[in-house]
């Protein structure tokens, strides 16, 4: 007898933020505006990272600099001061009863190279300076600390910059740097210095024989931040809400159910499944449900969907952050459909000259193409058509994510290119959109752009392919795609 145990499901941000350190929003972010992990955590340790209100989340090395810069401009300025008045002839007299140092005309003072004594911080020496720096009166221990502590400031100042700029982690004096900057930066420094490994204890990342890697974990921890950030936005839509079970499945529509028979596929009414195996045992924790609690549906709740998303890389999608709004929303919607549409397949191609398929690991790191700017549509339009036939039993769609008019062409083996657009280019491309219809391939068109001409095309590729277009800017990318992935779910019902 088969059976199965059922544990109710803790919420996702346990599941994701249980003893995090690192903010995925932070990692996120960075990722997806780098070629590379290794790019993605170096610059996280340069500047950190601050969300959207402003808030610092993560420390960087910019930080650090910032903050012993505003003490070296401080300590420098006293020491100008003090010495303008020695070459003016200003004398410091020693008050025995107090060991103040007061300013007096005519007389020459000691020379400021005796050895300093300890016992008082830099950030102490700051503040007292600043205060007795108005009455010109201080100790001897604080003149000599100041050119002491000054020259120290400077050379860790002088040892962070280097590290900012790519010099050896481990070059950092660090004694030095809690005297100058107190334990909680030396702490904040640890974290800079140890990133990497901590994103190797959080999931995040794994060592390879090319160097440090995303996880499968890792990818689904941001994938799944992006999703619920899109989501975030469209709160009063009743299909948002549903995030907060993301590993429920999709509620049926209504649907005749059964008794399971053997053989069956497991289309499970989960509810009444559960109910069975409590009116047969008893209210128990974990529910232990068998074969013949199973209740099933006569058939799949929800109709089964192939995508292939199409995501122009050509140079001109480096404005406006087009190119990471379609990394985004990538990964959001292989998360939905990770979670929510299990049955369905979905594929990403990206192209510019030429169209190729992406494995899901690749899209936080896609890149526009440098080297070959021009946009090649007709051959990933053609990709995405070939894609699909290995899908034969889903509903076939493609999204098409792009700013412009397509600028390249096949012809005799080789890409034809030309900007503004050749008359073939564009022919050739409206030909490969009529294909689709005739396949009966549902295609949506997200155009980045307000341009004219890039308009009046997709236009004309609405009519070729019966094709819906949405004319968005990459902020709203991201709800656009997801809300029109759901809609047609539920009008192929």
């Amino acid at each position: 007898m088969k059976v199965t145990t059922y544990h109710p499901l803790p919420g996702e941000h346990h599941i994701y933020d249980s003893g995090s350190i690192l903010p995925v929003a932070a990692v996120a972010d960075t990722i997806l505006h780098h070629q590379s992990l290794r790019e993605a955590i170096e610059e996280l340790q340069r500047e950190g990272y601050k969300n959207e209100h402003g808030k610092k989340l993560l420390i960087g090395i910019g930080d650090l600099l910032a903050e012993i810069k505003k003490l070296r401009v401080q300590l420098s300025a006293l020491n100008a001061e003090h010495e303008a008045l020695r070459r003016k002839g200003t004398a410091l007299r020693i008050d025995e009863s107090d060991e103040h140092l007061q300013y007096l005309p005519g007389r020459d003072g000691p020379p400021l190279s005796e050895k300093p004594m300890g016992g008082i911080s830099l950030r102490a020496l700051a503040r007292l300076l600043r205060d007795k720096s108005r009455e010109s009166k201080l100790t001897r221990r604080e003149v000599l600390l100041l050119a002491d502590h000054l020259h120290k400031v400077e050379a860790l100042e002088k040892a962070l910059r280097r590290v900012y700029w790519g010099f050896d982690l481990e070059s950092i004096d660090e004694e030095l740097l809690e005297e100058i900057l107190g334990k909680e930066q030396l702490t904040n420094w640890h974290a800079i210095k140890n990133l990497s490994s901590q994103m190797v204890r959080e999931g995040y990342a794994r060592h390879g024989p090319s160097g440090l890697r995303l996880t499968s974990q890792g990818l689904q921890k941001i994938a799944w931040y992006i999703l619920q950030e899109i989501f975030k936005l469209r709160k009063s839509d009743p299909l948002s809400r549903r995030h907060d079970a993301p590993h429920s499945s999709e509620p049926p529509a209504a649907h005749e159910t059964r008794a399971y028979r053997f053989g069956d596929p497991l289309h499970l009414d989960l509810s009444r499944s559960v109910l069975n195996a409590v009116k047969r045992a008893g209210i128990q924790l974990p529910v232990r449900i068998s074969a013949e609690d199973f209740v099933v549906y006569e058939r799949e709740p929800f109709p089964r969907s192939a995508t292939v998303l199409l995501i122009d890389m050509s140079k001109s999608m480096q404005f406006e952050n087009r190119y990471s709004a379609a990394k985004k929303v990538a990964l959001a919607l292989h998360e939905l459909i990770r979670l929510r549409y299990p049955q369905d397949r979905i594929a990403v191609v990206s192209f510019s000259m030429q169209a190729k398929k992406i494995r899901t690991e690749e899209i936080p790191f896609l890149h526009w193409d440098e080297m070959n700017p021009y946009t090649n549509m007709e051959q990933a339009l053609d990709v995405a058509r070939k894609t699909l036939t290995l899908h034969r039993g889903h509903r076939q769609q493609i999204f098409l994510i792009t700013d412009g008019e397509p600028t390249a062409h096949r012809e005799r083996g080789n890409v034809f290119f030309q900007f503004p657009p050749h008359p073939d280019t564009l022919q050739r491309t409206l030909r490969a959109t009529k294909n689709l219809a005739r396949q009966k391939i549902a295609l949506s068109v997200f155009l980045l752009s307000q341009e004219k001409n890039p308009i009046m095309f997709v236009n004309e590729m609405a009519k070729k392919a019966s094709a819906r277009v949405f004319h968005i800017s990459p902020h709203d990318l991201g709800q656009c795609v997801l809300m029109d992935y759901i809609d047609k779910k539920k009008k192929w019902l």
